[in-house]
């Protein structure tokens, strides 16, 4: 099933991401942790909706927006996901498994 999101307009998104944020308030306010969960990835899923994927290119290493400790070396993209590798800051070394990261959680480009 294809997600609704592809077809939502910019200012749509900008709505829906408006709504998740209440939820995600709402969810905190509550102590509801797994909803909380829920609603920051689709926020993150709707602001990857709203990027544009042909700036994310094969080869490029970006920084992670969540792990300081490492870059993210991009394989591939399909849709609002990046498939690559990490790569630690410090030593260079590449994480052996292959991963999907949302284009929202990556950062800019590494010199």
């Amino acid at each position: 099933m294809a997600h609704p999101y592809k077809r939502y307009s910019i200012e749509q998104l900008q709505a829906e991401e408006e709504l998740l944020r209440e939820k995600l308030q709402k969810a905190e306010a509550l102590g509801q942790r797994n909803y909380i969960a829920v609603h920051r990835r689709k926020i993150e899923i709707v602001r990857s909706y709203m990027l544009d994927a042909s700036a994310f290119r094969p080869g490029d290493m970006r920084e992670l927006k969540e792990d300081h400790e490492h870059y993210f070396k991009i394989d591939e993209v399909s849709g609002v996901v990046a498939w690559g590798h990490r790569i630690h800051k410090g030593n260079h070394e590449t994480s052996g498994e292959r991963e999907a990261v949302l284009l929202d959680l990556l950062g800019e480009k590494s010199k």
